[in-house]
Protein backbone atom coordinates (compact mmCIF):
# COMPACT_ATOMS: atom_id res chain seq x y z
CA UNK A 1 0.00 0.00 0.00
CA UNK A 2 1.25 3.62 -0.85
CA UNK A 3 0.68 6.04 1.35
CA UNK A 4 -0.99 9.53 -0.86
CA UNK A 5 -1.60 12.78 -0.21
CA UNK A 6 -4.53 12.31 1.12
CA UNK A 7 -3.33 9.63 4.01
CA UNK A 8 -0.76 11.79 4.90
CA UNK A 9 -3.20 15.15 5.53
CA UNK A 10 -2.99 14.92 8.81
CA UNK A 11 0.57 14.95 8.96
CA UNK A 12 0.36 18.13 6.57
CA UNK A 13 -1.66 19.71 9.54
CA UNK A 14 1.46 19.03 11.99
CA UNK A 15 3.92 20.03 8.62
CA UNK A 16 6.04 17.24 10.20
CA UNK A 17 7.84 14.10 8.46
CA UNK A 18 6.40 10.26 9.78
CA UNK A 19 8.74 8.82 10.82
CA UNK A 20 9.52 4.90 11.02
CA UNK A 21 11.76 2.84 12.37
CA UNK A 22 12.77 -0.58 11.45
CA UNK A 23 14.57 -3.37 13.94
CA UNK A 24 15.67 -6.74 12.16
CA UNK A 25 18.46 -7.50 10.12
CA UNK A 26 19.53 -5.22 7.45
CA UNK A 27 21.22 -5.53 3.49
CA UNK A 28 24.45 -6.50 3.17
CA UNK A 29 23.71 -9.06 4.87
CA UNK A 30 22.61 -11.93 3.26
CA UNK A 31 19.13 -13.36 4.47
CA UNK A 32 15.82 -13.26 4.46
CA UNK A 33 14.41 -11.07 6.77
CA UNK A 34 17.36 -8.37 6.10
CA UNK A 35 16.14 -8.59 2.11
CA UNK A 36 12.56 -8.14 3.80
CA UNK A 37 13.12 -5.50 5.98
CA UNK A 38 15.10 -3.70 2.67
CA UNK A 39 12.53 -4.31 0.88
CA UNK A 40 9.65 -2.72 3.77
CA UNK A 41 11.77 0.26 3.90
CA UNK A 42 12.20 1.18 0.45
CA UNK A 43 8.10 0.44 -0.26
CA UNK A 44 6.97 2.57 2.75
CA UNK A 45 9.15 5.32 1.80
CA UNK A 46 9.05 5.05 -1.92
CA UNK A 47 10.94 8.31 -2.23
CA UNK A 48 7.79 10.34 -0.37
CA UNK A 49 9.17 13.53 1.29
CA UNK A 50 6.67 13.15 4.09
CA UNK A 51 8.13 9.73 5.61
CA UNK A 52 11.43 9.52 7.27
CA UNK A 53 12.60 6.04 7.57
CA UNK A 54 15.56 4.86 9.65
CA UNK A 55 16.43 0.82 10.69
CA UNK A 56 18.39 -0.28 13.73
CA UNK A 57 20.33 -3.10 12.11
CA UNK A 58 20.11 -6.76 14.07
CA UNK A 59 23.33 -8.14 13.87
CA UNK A 60 25.69 -11.61 15.18
CA UNK A 61 29.26 -10.68 16.79
CA UNK A 62 31.37 -12.35 14.22
CA UNK A 63 29.63 -9.63 11.36
CA UNK A 64 30.83 -6.43 10.18
CA UNK A 65 28.26 -4.92 8.25
CA UNK A 66 29.05 -1.60 6.24
CA UNK A 67 25.86 -0.25 6.81
CA UNK A 68 23.92 2.60 4.51
CA UNK A 69 23.31 5.64 5.78
CA UNK A 70 20.00 4.77 7.27
CA UNK A 71 21.17 2.69 9.91
CA UNK A 72 20.84 4.57 12.94
CA UNK A 73 22.34 2.69 15.14
CA UNK A 74 23.01 -1.63 16.14
CA UNK A 75 22.23 -4.36 17.72
CA UNK A 76 24.42 -7.28 18.75
CA UNK A 77 21.68 -10.04 19.42
CA UNK A 78 23.33 -11.53 22.25
CA UNK A 79 24.77 -8.81 23.93
CA UNK A 80 21.84 -7.79 26.14
CA UNK A 81 23.40 -4.09 26.87
CA UNK A 82 23.10 -3.28 23.37
CA UNK A 83 19.29 -3.89 23.16
CA UNK A 84 19.09 -1.59 26.21
CA UNK A 85 20.33 1.18 24.42
CA UNK A 86 18.14 0.43 21.85
CA UNK A 87 15.21 0.75 23.71
CA UNK A 88 16.30 4.12 25.32
CA UNK A 89 17.37 5.45 21.49
CA UNK A 90 13.48 4.67 20.63
CA UNK A 91 11.94 5.77 23.77
CA UNK A 92 13.80 9.05 23.07
CA UNK A 93 12.98 9.32 19.44
CA UNK A 94 10.63 11.05 17.31
CA UNK A 95 9.45 7.89 16.21
CA UNK A 96 6.28 7.62 15.39
CA UNK A 97 5.81 3.61 14.00
CA UNK A 98 8.45 1.31 14.76
CA UNK A 99 8.31 -1.72 12.71
CA UNK A 100 9.91 -5.02 14.36
CA UNK A 101 11.10 -7.96 12.24
CA UNK A 102 11.18 -11.50 13.59
CA UNK A 103 11.67 -14.95 13.16
CA UNK A 104 12.99 -17.38 15.79
CA UNK A 105 16.40 -17.00 16.54
CA UNK A 106 17.13 -13.66 15.50
CA UNK A 107 17.42 -11.45 18.70
CA UNK A 108 19.27 -14.22 20.43
CA UNK A 109 18.34 -15.55 24.01
CA UNK A 110 16.75 -15.24 26.07
CA UNK A 111 14.11 -14.18 23.54
CA UNK A 112 11.62 -13.18 25.87
CA UNK A 113 13.54 -10.52 28.24
CA UNK A 114 15.25 -8.78 25.03
CA UNK A 115 11.42 -8.00 23.28
CA UNK A 116 10.35 -6.80 26.34
CA UNK A 117 13.06 -4.01 26.61
CA UNK A 118 11.28 -2.49 23.86
CA UNK A 119 8.18 -2.68 25.52
CA UNK A 120 8.90 -0.84 28.50
CA UNK A 121 7.18 2.50 29.05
Amino acid sequence: MKLNSVSLKWRDQLNKQLRVLFIGTYVPKECGIATFTSDLLNSVSGGNNDIHCEVIAVSDPSENHNYSEEVVSQIERNKLEDYYRAADFINHSDTDVLCLQHEFGLFGRPQKITFLLFYQE
